[in-house]
């Protein structure tokens, strides 16, 4: 698989601030990349410098195997931080304006608006948007010009869960044309649902990377409701083989090895007189991967 992004040792330090220390990112040609942390994490400072807007401490990158040319830019759309545009100018007009500065025909407009569903408002004031439309319409501006890349920061910040649903499945929709994605988001489940790869960094640090199922990784997991839990952790802790954490929502989840069946555990929990009222299998998520790695 060809690599469209590496980096060596990237390194942004603000005084005696080490926003970003050392990271090495792999992103591969149609893969859809989070990189994923809390707020404070280096995020934001690392897709600042890929796009050339941020100077680096130390390291370097490298775009489509070119290195750090400007030229690489051309081939890339890129949200950073909110969208900003005129608000007394419509939709339309607006993207007539980045159409210019990238130099890119006017008659893409029409193709970008109508893939980001925002056809029926373009002669809309970007004032009459809502944050969602406004998400939706700076994803369009990106898309002028057809890049291969795009490049997008916390993309449903601040979105209510319509918006989010929106912006998810725009950005589905773009990955199917073929081109490579890089998402910076604090949000787990939005990176578990639309990412195919993910890194995830805290303090500025790589913790870990790879494509999302080898951080999920193949435990087994069993989500038991009990009534009496403290009792049924009691049990768990008891048994070789089980491992157990508290899950949400009031659940247990149960660790298994490969050698333990959950229909044994379910048996011996109620022989055990322990009242079961949920038992289900079912995949770690990115969220308990996620604060394992980062604890």
């Amino acid at each position: 698989m060809e690599t469209v992004l590496n980096t060596a040792a990237l390194t942004k330090h603000y005084g005696a601030i080490r926003a970003v220390d050392g990271i090495d990112l792999h992103v591969e040609r149609g893969s859809v990349y989070g990189i994923l942390g809390p707020n404070g994490s280096g995020k934001t400072t690392t897709l600042g410098m890929l796009m050339g807007a941020i100077q680096p401490t130390a390291g370097s990158f490298s775009w489509f195997g070119n290195g750090q040319r400007d030229e690489n830019r051309k081939r890339i759309g890129c949200i950073l931080e909110h969208p900003i545009f005129y608000p007394y100018l419509s939709g339309e007009q607006n993207l007539r304006i980045t159409a210019g500065i990238k130099g890119v025909p006017e008659k893409e407009i029409d193709k970008v608006l109508a893939l980001v569903e925002l056809s029926a408002r373009k002669k809309s004031a970007a004032a009459t948007y809502s944050l969602g439309m406004k998400q939706r319409m700076a994803l369009a501006a990106a898309l002028l010009g057809d890049p291969e890349v795009l490049v997008l920061d916390e993309p449903t910040n601040g979105l209510d869960p319509q918006g989010i649903a929106e912006i998810r499945g725009l950005v589905r929709r773009v990955s199917e044309m073929g081109k490579t994605i890089l998402i910076a988001s604090h949000l787990l489940d939005e990176i578990e649902k639309v990412c195919t790869h993910v890194a995830v960094i805290k303090n500025g640090n790589l913790l870990a990377q790879g494509a999302v199922g080898e951080i999920l990784g193949e435990e087994r997991l069993l989500e038991v409701g009990c009534l009496q839990p403290d009792a049924a952790r009691q049990w768990a802790a008891a048994q070789n083989g089980i491992r157990v954490v508290q899950g949400d929502n009031g659940m247990l989840l149960f660790y298994l090895d490969d050698a333990v069946a959950p229909e044994k555990v379910n048996r011996l929990l109620v022989e055990s007189g322990l009242d079961i009222y949920h038992l289900q299998m079912r995949k770690k998520r990115l969220e308990e991967s996620f604060l394992e790695i980062t604890a």
